[in-house]
């Protein structure tokens, strides 16, 4: 998978908790997080972060460590976020289709 996928099955959690009127949590995350692991999970977060689509991921390095440290603490969908599943957007956006809440992963690349 790549950190665009990683990040749609994320970013899908995260939305469906929206919509069903709860709040996102850890749940989102861990979800995917214990399938893809640490790193990706890692690499995912930051990739939503950057694009806007989610807020509330920090990230801080230590003074004992040139390592960056990711923070995902009251992590939330922006309107970006929703734009991506209310505007037909997401499989432009991840490469990855929607299909009633089913997520299914297209390997083709698809010319811009």
């Amino acid at each position: 998978m790549t950190i665009k996928q990683d990040a749609g099955q994320i970013l899908n959690n995260i939305y469906n908790l929206k919509l069903r009127g709860e709040l996102p949590n850890d749940e989102a995350i861990l979800d995917v997080a214990k399938n893809i692991g640490k790193t990706r999970t890692e690499n995912a977060l930051k990739y939503l972060d950057e694009k806007g689509l989610i807020s509330g991921v920090k990230i801080r390095k230590t003074i004992s460590s040139s390592e960056a440290i990711l923070e995902a603490a009251n992590i939330d969908i922006t309107s970006d976020g929703v734009d991506v599943f209310e505007e037909d957007k997401f499989k432009a956006t991840f490469n990855v289709g929607l299909n009633l809440g089913v997520i299914s992963f297209n390997t083709t690349i698809e010319p811009k």
